[in-house]
Parts: structure tokens; sequence; C-alpha cells
């Protein structure tokens, strides 16, 4: 078995897990000490099959938390065995070299390969533990070209990310960056994730707010995202809340949550912005359109706010929206979020006074502001939030509650999930129970569902 094997896939090597029993024993913890007899944990033979040498095969873990192999020779050359009885005390020496890491999983792939090395000697001697010892440091541990974090091209491993989300994740790198300005990447470890959560509280206190546990976990899961992209060395579990911290997010997250609207509760929104219908594509004509399109489509706010004339087909024999970014002002969660959505006669009906007779090029409400942040997102948002919030008295809804009423009642008419998250743009993978959807639906069979979102409803 190769070093590489073993390091690179330790879950693999039904050895490693039966070494990880002298990692469970409590002799593990215990510092390095200088007589070794009474430290030989009995688990420690769990790294062998039947060789006798498996009693001298052991790891400790001294008070900084880094594990060393050692290994114990008679001083006559046979290997030395603690467990045989004798009213005689044998000399011996002990071997010992350090594994340089933390990890229980990395100290049983370095034990194992150290323990199959030192066996496949007959009666090794101090030279060739020695040697073997030096060979393994050297093809391990031999020093790395330095890389500075500050140097690697991030911007490269988010291109293909949405602006809105570069802009998130580089924020988390770059706060990263001020705190250690000059790590490289092979110095990062667990403790720097720790100051470095730290100062995201600290930072924010400073301006007299306070981080919730929500965003602290939604900040370290995006400078993973960052390390990963970049090919930086880390633990996934550097990026974990505490349990206290989890715990709050759980609860937060259970009372911060945007539900969907119920049918009674679009009735009197719908009701209440009916009066903007007369403006038309202009002045505050999106307060009438835009709820009833999101009603009908399940579409995102910003989906919906920045789209042009040319992206509403009501004339092709298949009539459809098409959600795309093909303006430098238009930007989407994600790729899966390029999509048609067919239009069904309610929406067309709705539709065709808003584009007639328009250049296709032009946007579809134009009194609707951008900027780089939040897209056209801005004004809808804050006003429908206001609008729920204080004339209908609502509680945890938002412009997102219509997406949820969509894939609520579409879930209600038992269309399948995965034609609901080829409707939504669901990325792969997380589709709203976290199952994977499959591609290829007919207009015919999108259309057949969307039509069930108008049902009951006067627009």
């Amino acid at each position: 078995m190769s070093l590489n094997f073993l390091l690179s896939e330790p879950h693999k090597s039904e050895l490693t897990k039966a070494s990880l029993a002298t990692l469970d024993s409590p002799h593990s913890d215990s510092p390095l000490e200088d007589s070794p007899l009474q430290d030989v944990p009995p688990a420690s033979q769990a790294l062998s099959s039947s060789n006798a040498n498996s009693a001298n095969t052991y790891l400790v873990r001294s008070k900084s938390g880094i594990y060393s192999f050692r290994w114990n020779v008679r001083v006559d050359n046979p290997s030395y065995n603690p467990l045989a009885s004798s009213s005689k005390p044998y000399k011996y020496k002990q071997l010992k070299v350090s594994l340089r890491t933390r990890q229980r999983l990395h100290a049983a792939s370095y034990a194992l390969y150290l323990y199959r090395e030192i066996s496949s000697f007959h009666n090794p001697s101090i030279e060739q533990i020695k040697a073997t010892f030096n060979s393994f440091v050297s093809s391990v541990f031999a020093k790395k070209e330095a890389v500075f974090l500050s140097s690697v091209d991030i911007d490269k491993a988010l291109e293909d990310l949405a602006f809105k989300s570069r802009r998130d994740y580089r924020a988390c790198w770059e706060s990263f960056l001020r705190l250690y300005p000059s790590i490289c990447t092979h110095e990062i470890k667990a403790a720097h994730i720790e100051q470095w959560k730290l100062s995201q509280s600290i930072s924010v206190k400073s301006k007299g707010k306070t981080v919730s546990p929500t965003t602290l976990k939604k900040k370290l899961r995006l400078l993973s995202s960052c390390f990963n992209r970049a090919s930086v060395p880390c633990e996934a579990e550097w990026f974990q809340l505490s349990k206290n911290e989890a715990r709050a997010t759980s609860k937060a997250s259970s009372t911060k949550a945007k539900r969907a609207f119920s049918e009674k509760e679009l009735k009197e929104l719908l009701k209440l912005t009916y009066e903007f219908k007369a403006d038309g594509y202009v002045g505050n004509g999106w307060r009438y359109y835009l709820p009833r399109m999101a009603i009908l489509t399940g579409c995102r706010l910003n989906e919906l706010a920045q789209m042009r004339v040319g992206d509403v087909d009501l004339v092709s024999a298949q009539p459809h929206l098409d959600i795309n970014d093909d303006h430098e002002d238009k930007t989407l969660k994600n790729d899966s979020s390029k999509r048609t959505v067919p239009v069904a006669p309610d929406l067309k009906a709705l539709l065709e006074p808003l584009v007639h007779q328009r250049a296709k090029d032009e946007r579809l409400f134009p009194s609707l502001t951008y900027s780089k942040d939040n897209g056209y997102n801005s004004k809808p948002s804050k006003w429908f939030s206001v609008l729920c919030r204080e004339k209908l008295k609502l509680q945890g809804v938002s412009f997102h509650s219509f997406r949820h009423y969509a894939i609520t009642k579409l879930f209600n008419e038992a269309v399948s999930e995965e034609l609901i998250g080829s409707l939504m743009g669901h990325s792969i993978g997380k589709l709203t129970t976290g199952k994977v959807y499959m591609s290829g639906f007919t207009y015919m069979n999108k259309l057949e569902a969307i039509r069930k979102l108008s049902v009951g409803l006067v627009l």
C-alpha cells in the first residue's frame, strides 16, 4: 500500500478504521513520556493482524494536540514486547517521530504507513527504524514553496458566480486577508478561523450592532467555499458553529423564516394593488404587475423586475417568459435559473397590454432603478414589505412569499417535485427537499403545471 494512497484516501482503508482504536484509548491523550511501558495501550494491537511487533506500534498525543508515532526496540535488536511476562526487566530504546498533525485520521494513516514499513523488516534494527522515519519525514514534510494567501487569484475562483454572489464571497475573503495579510496557505489552522469569527462579531459591535448566528453561519459557509474554490488547504470542521451558536441559529431560523401567502392574504393584497393598473408600464404600474406575475410563475423578484420586453413571447406557438442574464444589468442566482416559463392564458391576458407596440430591448418596468448590489430589487422589495406589514398587518412575509405560495400550490396540486424544480429554476441537488431534478420536460408538461397557479384567483 503506497503512502499517497493512505494519505489521500484514509477513509477507504480498512486498516485506518482499525487504527482508530489506538486513538480512542485514554492513553492517546497523554503527554509524551520517557517511560512508555505503562503507556502502551492494549488497543494498539489493532494496528496489526497477528505480528507480535504490534504491541510496539502506537500513537500518543502531546499536550499541544500533536500526534507522534512511537516504536520500542530491544537494545539487543528484537522488538520489545511489553505483553511478554518476565521477571527480568528488558533494556530497550524508544524511537519516536512527530506526525505533525492534530487530525485523527491523518495521524492514523501516517501510523499505518510507518507500521507496515517497519514490519516489513525481520527484527528491525534501530538504524532501519530511523531510516524509515527519515524517509517518511522527507517525503511527507518536505518544505514546499510558500504561497501567500494574498497572491491567490480569488476573482478567477469565483468567476462563475453572479455579481451579487461574488461580492458577498469576496467580502468574506478580504476580511480574512485584512486579519492575516501575510499568512501563507499552508499556515492556516482552525485557530485562525476562530479568530476571524471573533473579528466579525467585534467589527459589527463597533458599529452599534450585533452579528446574528445566522449571519455568522452564512459568512463561514462563504469563506469555506472561497478556500475550497481557491484550493487552500482546510478542514470542513473549522467552519462549523459552536453548539451554542448552532442552537441560536436554529432558533433564529425558526422565527425569521419567510412563509407563503395564504389565498385569503393574496386576495387582500391583489385588491390593494389594483389601483396601480392604470399606470401601465410607467410610474408605479409595477405595483400592479409584479405580484400578479410572481403568483402566476413563481419567479424571483429580480428575475421579473429586470426583464426586457423581448423576454416576453406571446406570439409564438409556445408563449413563454425567457429568464436570462443576457444584459450587463441582469443577474441570476445560478446557472439553473436560466430557463423558459410557459405563459398560461391568464398570464397572457395580463401581459398583452404591458408589451403592446413596445421595442424589444426596452425594459419592462423602466421606472425601477438599478444598483450593483441589488439589481432592480430594492424599490419593489421595500414597498411590498411595508404594504404587508403596515396595511395588511402580516408577519413573516415578503415579496419572496409569492414564490413560496407558487411552490406550495404546485405541491398541493400533485405536481412532481422534479417538474416544480424545472419551473422554479432550482439548482441541481438543491431542490425544495434536497433532491436532484430531471431536465427535459416538454412545454406542454410545464404549461399544464403552470395553469394550476391561477385556479381560484381573480387577478
